[in-house]
């Protein structure tokens, strides 16, 4: 992708949520990496109602960087409608989401963007699932059971094309997923799957990216609840989406 002073390349839209701690640390990263970069590239930070001091702990690199927006919403949406509030704004030819926590290497931007590259490639999926410089992510031993049996599911009643949905690094072509964005209609960690699937349905040619993962301690994930709410999000979509089938 060649650079163009007047054009946007990529978005990276960070969606948040109490990332105080976790997000001035990923942020340094980004930009460091942003810098050796010869294309222009915006971040997009979602704040989605976050009750701790967030927009405070990053305010020293947003003053010293004017290509970083961030976005406030009153009260907390949801994953999904962070990153759908992201995209909307999104002004790059490529869009990528990536997690607040570091989990993924800004460098895995270079690399989907190289992938995007080939011809008719529209989307671009990280799976934790597939080798990356010969290893695989390692991952909490139940979070990996939970994810295996997941995947399963959503495989057969949704046929996604990947072993890992809710990988939390994705890229596609801006111009491509707005057309469905107003079709989706789940605001959290589900999202991923919906996204997919309309990703599908709309032919867009999609793409494998085997990935590293930094595995953070701290989950926001809620075992029970969340799992109960993702595996019910496998049939909605089946539902809400069967017109396009």
């Amino acid at each position: 992708m060649l650079a163009d002073k007047n054009i946007i390349n990529l978005s990276v839209i960070i969606p948040c949520y109490n990332e105080a701690e976790r997000l001035p640390i990923f942020l340094t990263n980004l930009v460091k990496f942003i810098r050796k970069q010869e294309i222009k590239i915006e971040v997009i930070i979602v704040d989605d109602g976050s009750t701790d001091d967030l927009v405070s702990s990053i305010n020293n690199i947003l003053s010293k960087n004017p290509t970083i927006k961030i976005i406030n919403l009153d009260k907390n949406y949801g994953k999904g409608f962070a990153v759908r509030k992201g995209i909307e704004k999104a002004q790059g030819q490529v869009t990528a989401f990536m997690d607040a926590d570091g989990a993924y290497e800004p460098t895995e931007l270079k690399r989907g963007l190289k992938l995007l590259s080939k011809p008719n490639s529209s989307f671009v999926i990280g799976s934790r699932k597939e080798k990356f410089n010969g290893t695989k992510a390692k991952r909490i031993w139940w979070r990996g059971f939970l994810s295996s049996i997941f995947n399963f599911i959503a495989k057969l009643v949704l046929n996604l094309p990947t072993k890992d949905l809710q990988c939390g690094f994705k890229m596609f072509k801006t111009d491509d997923v707005k057309k469905f964005l107003p079709e989706m209609r789940i605001k959290r960690f589900g999202f991923d799957m919906e996204m997919l699937f309309l990703a599908c349905k709309y032919d867009l040619n999609i793409q494998i990216l085997p990935v590293g993962c930094n595995n953070s301690k701290r989950s926001k994930v809620n075992i029970l609840f969340d799992s109960y709410r993702l595996f019910k999000n496998i049939f909605q979509i089946r539902i809400w989406h069967s017109k396009k089938t």
